[in-house]
């Protein structure tokens, strides 16, 4: 077996027993491996998983082959033949025999190559039965097994003409070329295949391509992709140098680039051995094969040992490259290496002309954790210009845990906090500062102790968010005092605090969990102990789950996340069709957990789910700013009626005039209505928010509402024009709704929904009670439906994708019509809307409301992988893209990864 191989399989070893929870430390390996092969239970690729388990040396692991011999997996069937030429016995033999005479293909084949490795050559004539299969896998399945027979009668097939499909190209040139038969040619053969890419997707002229140009390149390159996989595939396979090389080539793929069973990612298997041909392919003249080289770079996999000098070298130069493509991916694969001599450059970066490559720098920089980097990083705070590049800064110095983020970076928190009222992307780097400050540890949770006491309002609760992340014994005994006071909101700073303990906390832990009475504290410590590897304490949070009081059940929801407790899947799933916040807490664990099973329960309950369903939203009063109440205040009187005007985002939109009234001096209030008002609110704060008067009369009402609104249609420059106008309404007119579906007929135009149809988008759901009012739900029977909704739901989830909890959600609808189903995950209202309506949105509120597209949905030929990318505009200079990785596991898709870029 060669090095790579091995490291592979090593690899996989390690995925395989990967713990489902801290118990698995405790577990027999070998059992667990044994009951996740015969349960072909998220088995990614069987020919791997098999070939690793085989190679254990333990008396159970040929019973377990055995087993899987009568497996309904036909797959499962032919990789345990494929491996039992280890176990030359009587038994064994017969049984290979019987299954080379008869049966599936797939197993026919396996079997036969065991016999002929253990010299019972005889089954060659069954394998050259199989040559002449009209099945093009069960011949590339019987190329690939002559391939490794060491037997003149096996060289003496393999010499013959193949078919002419493509498919026997391929594996009969990687099997003449591992019997040694005219290599050069084999290799030729392969690396045309494998480069037959259209001329346009080679970015020829190109010098600096957007990430749109290689998304269509891409595009233009799936035609011919199931055969170039199988070109990389056996080059993989192959694994010498002159191999690894025209892989390396192959790297410039862009259809194939994010598959597992891509070239890039097959070359990362490599190790130590695919450092030579990424260098060389960094240096290469064609620009797409440079990129594909520095992606790759990243995913490398190299042992202390590896010579990584020209590797440093490459990317030096490839910093110096006019595409900014290039420039990136060179300074992830430099701070994904360590290559810590290439600092200088790196700093030199974060004074480019382009953000994207500043933003990359600084990461570069926090990952590689130099001395002076603290200082580096936030003295160049004092003068970057764009908010994406701040936010990598602030990430970065998060990542380095230095104590003097706390103190150094205060006084921006103080600058920030009081634009914070006026502008949400200062609120927005806020919370980026807190996080960069909390890193600080101890030192974070003494300045906010320090502080707390001094201050009220909205920087309380920003001391409270950098006690909650510094993980600290003060924060400890704070919060603790807070919980003994009052049961916490689920996602509450006392509850989240404990998720910032580490394993020194734990005897402390136990002591408290132990004294302490109130259930709902000991539902929180049992998380914290749990996390740090006292599995005992899982059955807390099943309890929870299981409890009658709807309050610990939510409570239990939003503490499962991450934990894969045993026995939680079914009752998580069981919580989907309770109210719609415990069903939020509960998706958001089953997707944390992430297997088959509990995306399977989360897709098989979505119908019915709560999820579906939109939440009530609080009132905010226009006057009172950020403070919020259950009820509005005062504001004008007639006839012993209170009339009152306030704004909030019950629409998902932050300058929405409403009137609510009460005829008994403010104890009970009236449901608001819209008034059709609306005004421009700008995430900068640079345009100041509409002021309004009103007066009553019987129930003539009158409001004189000075408000902006955008001209033009370039969010760059919207050219705001500010109005005062005079709007007569009559107060039974905010109460019209034709169709009887919840919404008001004002409501209604503002959302796009019909007026004049209870259920706008037919899925059964009237328009008032739908969160995805213009959308059905998904199909389940359509893959791009359920991939769709499965990387739209994990990226919502991981936290990176909305992390501010808008209450508004634009899908974008692709030009020329195109479905795109609901998406329930999103906690707050969620409109599907076409370019010109997204157009008339912005002009009338402003950019503050995300919009998220759907990139092409990418399905490998086999149908066992896929990615997903989803773009993510949170206003006019701020985009985030996302690409989600899935693979098919038996019957059910599953996530695999997700990567962000920020361009």
């Amino acid at each position: 077996m060669t090095d790579a191989r091995r490291l592979l399989l090593i690899s996989l070893s390690i995925s395989l027993l990967a713990p489902t929870g801290p118990a698995s430390a405790q577990a027999d390996r070998v059992a667990r491996m044994s009951e996740r092969l015969l349960q072909e239970r998220d088995i990614p690729d069987w020919e791997q998983a098999v070939g690793i388990f085989a190679e254990i040396n333990d008396p159970r692991v040929l019973g377990t082959l055995l087993r899987l011999l009568d497996s309904g997996n036909a797959v499962a069937r032919a990789e345990a033949a494929g491996v039992l030429w280890r176990y030359n016995t009587k038994e064994v033999r017969e049984k290979l025999v019987a299954l080379s005479q008869q049966g599936v293909p797939l197993v026919r084949v396996e079997a036969a190559k065991s016999l002929c490795l253990m010299k019972f050559t005889a089954a060659l004539s069954t394998l050259e039965e199989l040559l002449s299969s009209a099945d093009t896998e069960v011949r590339a399945r019987t190329w690939r097994a002559l391939a490794n027979i060491p037997e003149e009668g096996a060289r003496r097939l393999v010499e013959k003409p193949p078919r002419a499909a493509a498919g026997d190209t391929v594996w009969s040139a990687y099997a003449a070329y591992r019997h040694e038969l005219d290599r050069p040619r084999q290799l030729e053969t392969l690396q045309k295949i494998l480069l037959n890419l259209p001329q346009a997707s080679w970015l020829a002229g190109k010098i600096d391509p957007r990430r749109s140009d290689l998304e269509e390149a891409a595009r233009l390159a799936e035609k011919g992709q199931k055969l170039r996989l199988q070109a990389a595939a056996a080059l993989s396979r192959l694994h010498d140098g002159p191999a690894l090389d025209i892989l390396a080539l192959g790297c410039a793929d862009p259809a194939t680039f994010d598959l597992p069973e891509g070239p890039a990612r097959l070359l990362a298997r490599a190790g130590d051995a695919a450092l030579p041909p990424v260098s060389r392919a960094l240096r290469h003249e064609k620009l797409l094969v440079r990129l594909g080289a520095a992606r790759t770079a990243e995913l490398l996999n190299l042992t202390p040992e590896a010579d990584r000098k020209p590797l440093a070298e490459a990317l030096d130069a490839a910093l110096e490259d006019g595409s900014h493509l290039l420039r990136i991916h060179a300074l992830r694969a430099a701070a994904a290496q360590r290559l810590t001599g290439l600092a200088p450059r790196i700093r030199e970066g974060l004074r480019h002309a382009h953000a994207g490559t500043r933003a990359e720098a600084a990461r570069a920089l926090g990952v590689l954790r130099l001395d002076d980097a603290f200082a580096t990083l936030s003295g160049r705070l004092q003068d970057e210009p764009d908010r994406g590049v701040r936010r990598a800064l602030y990430q970065s110095i998060a990542l380095l845990r230095s104590e003097a983020a706390a103190d150094s970076l205060l006084p921006r928190l103080k600058n920030l906090a009081t634009q914070a009222n006026r502008s949400a992307q200062a609120a927005e780097e806020a919370s980026w500062c807190l996080t960069a400050m909390a890193s600080a540890g101890d030192a974070a949770a003494r300045l906010a102790l320090r502080l707390l006491p001094k201050l009220e309002g909205p920087r309380r609760d920003m001391m409270l968010e950098l006690l909650a992340a510094s993980g600290s014994e003060p924060g400890l005994d704070f919060f603790m005092d807070r919980l003994r006071d009052a049961p916490p909101p689920p996602e509450d700073p006392a509850v989240r605090f404990f998720d910032s303990l580490d394993e020194r906390f734990v005897p402390r832990l136990l002591q408290l969990i132990e004294s302490e009475t109130a259930m709902w504290i000991r539902v929180i410590l049992a998380r914290a102990l749990y996390r740090l590897g006292r599995v005992e304490f899982g059955r807390g949070i099943l309890w929870a789950l299981r409890n009658e009081d709807g309050y610990l059940r939510r409570l239990g929801a939003a503490l499962a996340r991450e934990l894969n407790i045993p026995g939680s899947v079914e009752l998580l799933a069981g919580l989907l069709e309770t109210d719609a916040e415990t069903a939020w807490f509960a998706a958001r664990s089953l997707f944390a957990d992430g297997s088959s099973e509990a995306l399977r329960a989360y897709l098989a309950r979505l119908g019915s789910s709560a999820l579906r369903r939109r939440r009530p939203v609080p009132l905010t009063n226009y006057w009172d700013g950020d403070n919020r109440g259950l009820h509005p205040s005062q504001k004008d009187f007639d006839s012993d009626r209170v009339w009152v005007a306030f704004a909030d985002d019950r629409l998902g939109r932050p300058y929405d005039l409403f009137l609510t009234s009460s005829n008994d001096g403010g104890k009970v209030w009236a449901e608001p209505v819209f008034t059709g008002l609306t005004s421009f609110a700008d995430p900068a704060g640079e345009v100041p928010p509409p002021t309004f008067s009103l007066k009553v009369r019987g129930r003539d009402i009158t409001v004189a509402w000075t408000h902006t609104r955008a001209q033009g249609t370039d969010p760059d420059r919207p050219q705001h024009k500010t109005q005062q106008r005079v709007h007569p309404f009559k107060y039974q007119d905010f109460f019209k709704d034709r169709d009887q579906d919840g919404l008001r007929d004002s409501e209604e135009l503002a959302l796009f929904t019909n007026p004049a149809l209870a259920d706008s988008d037919g899925d059964g759901l009237s328009d008032g009670d739908d969160k995805n009012p213009l959308a059905a739900p998904p199909d389940l029977a359509r893959d791009e439906d359920v991939i769709r909704v499965l990387a739209f739901s994990h990226a919502l989830f991981s936290g990176k994708l909305l992390p501010g909890a808008p209450r508004l959600l634009c899908v974008v609808l692709p030009a020329g019509g195109g479905r795109v189903p609901e998406v329930a995950a999103f906690p707050w209202l969620v409109l599907h809307l076409r370019a010109d309506q997204l157009l008339t949105l912005w002009q009338n509120t402003g950019a503050s409301f995300p919009r998220l597209a759907f990139g092409a949905t990418r399905i490998d030929s086999g149908g066992l992988r896929a990615v997903q990318s989803l773009t993510l505009q949170r206003d006019a200079r701020d985009r985030l893209q996302v690409m989600v990785g899935l693979a098919r596991r038996g019957d059910q898709w599953v996530v695999t990864g997700m990567s962000q870029e920020e361009p």
